[in-house]
């Protein structure tokens, strides 16, 4: 008599969960929104808030307060930083997280005079040089705007303009003779007293 064949029975294995996001920066400074004044709490102070003031702080302030489809516009999908720009004033900030505007001007003081406040300033546009590249280039053929591309490039993408001559290094037979003599000459000229 032919044994029959058994398959293995499969176990059913319990899949984990999806592991959860960890909370944003910005949640978690809206969960510092009410804490309980204590001494620990004095001690560390309200860390995260802090780091979203200093967000707050490098976008311009010509963005904050726009409708979001004006940030839209500006290239901006950064969802911490269009919640962001939805606040347009330091009261409107101490309103939001709970922190009193005396507190925010200190702290906007040290951001602000902070060796590293350029290159924050310039960390949070950098994503958007595609967009303005992309902008500069249909304004330029358009406007010819050469000094608002400059400005951006070197600020921006630490761009630095060269004087100098590029030269294969081949310089052939030289100068000729009557080449010499006006060379020559205008070296006496200009340095004759």
């Amino acid at each position: 008599m032919k044994k029959k064949k058994t398959s293995p029975v499969k176990k059913k294995v319990k899949k984990a969960p999806p592991p959860q996001e960890a909370p944003s920066v910005l949640e978690l400074a809206k969960l510092e929104k009410n804490m309980p004044a204590g001494e620990r709490n004095r001690q560390e102070g309200k860390q995260h808030t802090r780091e979203v003031f200093r967000m707050w702080c490098v976008l311009p302030d010509t963005f904050k307060g726009k409708p979001e489809r004006i940030t839209e516009l500006l290239g901006i999908t950064d969802n911490i930083t269009i919640q962001l720009l939805a606040i347009s004033t330091m009261q409107q900030f101490a309103d939001e997280f709970g922190v009193i505007p005396q507190t925010l001007s200190r702290w906007r003081k040290d951001i602000e005079t902070g060796n590293d406040y350029l290159a924050e300033v310039k960390r949070t546009f950098k994503p958007l040089t595609k967009n303005l590249m992309a902008s500069l280039y249909r304004k330029g053929l358009e406007e010819g705007d050469a000094q608002r591309m400059l400005a951006y490039m070197k600020i921006v993408e630490d761009w630095r303009e060269q004087l100098g001559i590029e030269h294969p290094g081949d310089i052939g037979e030289g100068l000729t003779e009557e080449e010499r003599k006006a060379i020559d000459h205008l070296i006496q000229k200009n340095t004759a007293p």
